[in-house]
C-alpha cells in the first residue's frame, strides 16, 4: 500500500486556544489567531454534573475543548476551490496531557478529522490549568433502568422526530446541540441544555463538516457518564449514504453520518 500523501494545501490556518493569561509555552506565534476559553469558547460543565453520577472528569473537558477548537478553526477558514485541503495547526491546553500526547491518540484524531473534512489537522497539546469541580452538587442518584440510549440532536426536523420516536418509553438520554437560546421548557431534562458554544466574529464557512465530530464526541461523553452502550444517530439511510454515493460538483464526500466515520 502506498503511503498517504496529502495534496498541496489551499490554505494554512494557525490557531491557539488560550485560557486567560498566556504562559510561555502557549504564546501565539505571529499570524496565529487566538480564541480564549470563557469568551470565544464557553463550556458549561455544570450540565454534565446534573447526570447525578460521578460527574465530569478532566478528560471530558479536554475533549470538549478539542471539539470547540476544531469548530472554531473550521468556521474561521474559507475552503478553497476544488479538493485542495486546508491545513490546520492548532495549539490548545489540556489537563490530561499524557493521554493526548500518545501517538495512537494523535494518529486516530487526525485520521478521523481528515476523513470527515478532507483537510489536514495538526495538534500541539500543552499543559493547561487543572479544572476544579463545582462542590455544590445534588446527591448521586442512578438513572431509571429504562434508559438505554443516547441521542445528540439539534432543532432540525429529522433529529427532533427521531428523538421523539425513541423517547416514547422514556429510554433516551437527549443532548441538545443548537445555536438557539431557547429557555429550558417544563419537562426537559438537564442534558437537553447545550454544553458549549463557539463564537466566531467573522465566519468564513456556512457548511461546517466538523459538526459531525461535535455531535459524536458529545454523545460519547454522555454515554460514558451514564454508563450506556448505545448511541442513536438521528439520520435516515438516505441522509447517511446519499451525500457520499452522490457527490455534488467537485466537492469531497460528506461522511458526517456515514458508517466509516463512526467506526473511526
Amino acid at each position: 500500500m502506498k503511503p498517504y500523501r496529502p495534496n498541496r494545501p489551499s490554505y494554512r490556518f494557525y490557531l491557539s486556544i488560550g485560557e486567560g493569561k498566556q504562559d510561555s509555552q502557549n504564546e501565539p506565534k505571529s499570524g496565529q489567531l487566538v480564541a480564549n476559553l470563557g469568551n470565544d469558547i464557553q463550556i458549561d460543565l455544570s450540565v454534565l454534573n446534573t447526570f447525578h453520577y460521578d460527574g465530569w472528569k478532566p478528560i471530558h473537558r479536554d475533549l470538549m475543548i478539542v471539539c470547540a477548537a476544531v469548530e472554531f478553526a473550521d468556521r474561521s477558514c474559507a475552503r478553497g476551490t476544488g479538493r485542495s485541503p486546508r491545513w490546520f495547526h492548532i495549539t490548545l491546553p489540556v489537563s490530561d496531557l499524557s493521554t493526548w500526547k500518545k501517538p495512537g491518540v494523535l494518529r486516530y484524531l487526525r485520521d478521523l478529522l481528515r476523513h470527515l473534512t478532507s483537510d489536514e489537522w495538526h495538534f500541539c497539546f500543552v499543559h493547561g490549568a487543572q479544572p476544579t469541580k463545582n462542590s455544590i452538587r445534588q446527591p448521586p442518584l442512578p438513572f431509571p433502568e429504562t434508559r438505554k440510549h443516547v441521542i445528540a440532536y439539534s432543532d432540525g426536523l429529522d433529529s427532533r422526530c427521531v428523538s421523539g420516536i425513541f423517547d416514547m418509553d422514556d429510554s433516551v438520554v437527549r443532548v441538545r446541540l443548537t445555536k438557539n437560546k431557547d429557555p429550558v421548557a417544563p419537562g426537559e431534562r438537564p442534558c437537553d441544555q447545550i454544553l458549549f458554544k463557539v463564537k466566531v466574529a467573522s465566519p468564513r464557512v456556512c457548511c461546517v463538516r466538523s459538526r459531525g465530530f461535535k455531535f459524536a464526541a458529545i454523545a460519547a461523553i454522555t454515554a460514558h457518564l451514564a454508563n450506556l452502550q448505545e448511541i442513536i444517530v438521528p439520520e435516515s439511510g438516505q441522509g447517511a449514504l446519499g451525500p457520499v454515493v452522490l457527490q455534488l460538483y467537485n466537492i469531497s464526500g460528506d461522511y458526517r453520518n456515514h458508517p466509516t466515520f463512526f467506526r473511526k
